[in-house]
């Protein structure tokens, strides 16, 4: 049974690496809370239960303290409140948290799932914005 569960989980992770390439996303769109207000943005579809969720929130704060006055909005969405329990079927959510970065237009630009390093969501946010953030750097290319 237990392997059965790795099996499926490893499974639902390779569904969520499909999705946050963009596979099967098309016309989608972002939450409409997500496309109010103008910039891009960053939503953090969460979860009251989710311990993972309740981890990644301190640094979803810091974030969106740093970005506070830059053109990019970082909001959190809880899918367990019964007003939002549609986000999940709409948006394909296989886990939270879930990130959507969405861009000016309010479309659906790229997405992570699960546990994230401070590092990756810093380069994330610095590309959706397309410059830095105080405290974030753009995204280092080594040369071989």
């Amino acid at each position: 049974m237990i392997r059965r569960i790795r099996t499926l989980g490893l499974s639902l992770a390779l569904l969520g690496a499909l999705l946050a390439t963009g596979c099967g996303m098309d016309g989608l769109d972002a939450p409409a809370s997500a496309s109010e207000g103008s910039g891009p943005k960053m939503v953090m579809l969460t979860a009251s239960y989710c311990p993972v969720c309740r981890e990644m929130e301190p640094l979803v704060d810091e974030l969106s303290a740093r970005c506070r006055d830059q053109a990019v909005g970082i909001e959190k969405i809880d899918v367990a409140e019964e007003a939002n329990e549609h986000l999940l079927d709409d948006y394909r959510v296989v886990g939270v948290p879930t990130f959507l970065f969405v861009d000016e237009g309010g479309a659906e630009v790229a997405r992570l799932i699960g546990r994230q390093t401070p590092e990756t969501l810093r380069q994330a946010l610095s590309a959706l914005k397309g410059e830095e953030c105080p405290g974030l750097s753009r995204i280092n290319r080594s040369k071989n």
